[in-house]
């Protein structure tokens, strides 16, 4: 419910540790701006040595990167350790286990639409600020979240199934400069995920679950942030994950 009714950005992993005792990220979710960017963190000066799973399944590929974006609609519950984890984490550092959303012998689902654009924006740059060298910022120019699950019964009281879509996309004016060499190019990034969970209770003290989930990301790669101004729209690289 807390996680509901606070406003953490982009409904990403990132907004979730912002929310945690003893854990503090290291880049911030304006808005949605940091969408398509796994967020660091760090817990008692400690900023790597993580261990993030979900269902039991590690999904990192080194001790402090994320190798997935996750789909925030697909998950039921998470538990975040910032210290003295238990003895199943090997690393020193924040421990994470999530857990996948799972079907019932009710038919439920979810669906939500987020959308943003110029007009639910302002910024307070000031003359004073201009003038002592604050530039101007990246700015929406859209940004939508679409996501919708479901989960139900195959066989009652036996066999339950549940699906999660998930398409994200933004669109930041940056400085970056535009086939006619002026600054407000649009800076692309867009992801799209795939959950599925299936399980099977096998006797009442056994069950089997089967689950997967992908993550496609499609984005350019550099002409953000204060370096933006150095490129050009088409001498931006093309990032496909």
């Amino acid at each position: 419910r807390l996680l509901e009714s606070l406003p953490t950005g982009s409904r990403n992993f990132g907004g979730i540790m912002t929310t945690t005792p003893g854990i503090q990220v290291t880049a911030y979710d304006v808005g949605g701006s940091n969408m398509g960017t796994n967020t660091g963190f760090r817990t008692y000066g400690l900023s790597g040595q993580w261990n993030v799973r979900i269902d039991g399944v590690t999904t990192q590929d080194t001790a402090s990167n994320l190798n997935l974006y996750f789909d925030y609609g697909a998950l039921s519950e998470m538990q975040v350790s910032a210290a003295m984890n238990s003895a199943e984490s090997n690393v020193p550092g924040a421990a994470v286990n999530m857990t996948v959303k799972s079907g019932s012998n009710q038919l439920h689902g979810l669906a939500l639409y987020d959308w943003q654009g110029p007009a639910l924006q302002s910024d307070n740059l000031t003359p004073e600020l201009t003038q002592n060298g604050i530039g101007v910022t990246d700015e929406f120019d859209n940004y939508h979240d679409l996501n919708m699950n479901a989960g139900g019964p195959l066989k009652l009281d036996k066999l339950w199934w549940f699906y999660s879509f998930r398409d994200q996309g933004i669109g930041l004016s940056t400085q970056m400069l535009d086939e006619t060499g002026t600054p407000g190019a649009i800076f692309l990034t867009s992801l799209q995920n795939h959950t599925i969970k299936v399980n099977y209770q096998m006797d009442p003290n056994n069950s089997l679950v089967f689950f997967g989930m992908t993550s496609r990301k499609r984005a350019d790669r550099g002409g953000r942030g204060p370096n933006a101004y150095l490129y050009t729209l088409d001498s931006i690289g093309e990032q496909w994950t």
